[in-house]
């Protein structure tokens, strides 16, 4: 199993929505991507700028009551799951998570709370972990909240081949020039990698 964890600290949400931003323009059809953090670490704001950077135009909320939302514009479809409501992972199949998930599916697929099953993190191309600072707590986790300023740890550990060209093309600055959110791919290579704090390959977590 590839194991490619990088640690990357970020001073503001800006800094976290410029991330997302970048995460999405790189993003190809079938990615599955588990997000991952307490509540108000701002999992839905990366995930709407996720979909800013895949040019979806749509407002992205938390489908925490629906479970999943899909968004049919932009570059690529996407798929918008929030599993924190289920109980146990049987409950995934009346969601039809693993038809969503199918062989050949042309959306990437985005999981908040996927981390609660193994089962999820197990077919995950890439987990995204957001890990608020001191202060933690002042967050609101919504597309349009404000999740303060405090230093955030954000992890990205691939777990596929997928996944590792993700991170290196996060990694690399490699991005569209218009950013839709605050700050710019110059900022995320700049502020978010070459400044934060690269692990080695990591053992399983």
């Amino acid at each position: 199993m590839t194991k490619v964890k990088k640690v990357l600290e970020s001073q503001s949400l800006p800094d976290v929505l410029a991330l997302g931003h970048m995460i999405g323009q790189n993003i190809q059809p079938g990615t599955v991507t588990v997000l991952s953090g307490d509540l108000g670490a701002g999992k839905t704001q990366l995930a709407a700028a996720i979909a800013a950077g895949m040019d979806i135009g749509e407002t992205i909320t938390s489908p925490t009551f629906a479970l999943l939302k899909h968004y049919g514009t932009g570059r690529i479809p996407l798929n918008h799951m929030d599993i924190y409501r289920l109980e146990n992972a049987a409950q995934l199949d009346d969601l039809d998570f693993w038809d969503v998930l199918r062989p050949g599916e042309p959306s990437a697929t985005l999981i908040e709370w996927g981390d609660m099953f193994t089962e999820v993190v197990d077919v995950a191309d890439i987990v995204i972990t957001l890990r608020a600072g001191a202060g933690a707590g002042a967050g609101v986790d919504t597309a349009g909240g404000n999740a303060g300023t405090e230093l955030r740890a954000i992890e990205l550990q691939a777990k596929s081949p997928q996944g590792e060209a993700l991170i290196a093309a996060v990694e690399s600055g490699t991005a569209t020039e218009n950013s839709a959110v605050s700050g710019s791919s110059t900022m995320v290579k700049n502020d978010l990698v070459a400044e934060g704090s690269p692990a080695a390959e990591s053992s399983e977590t």
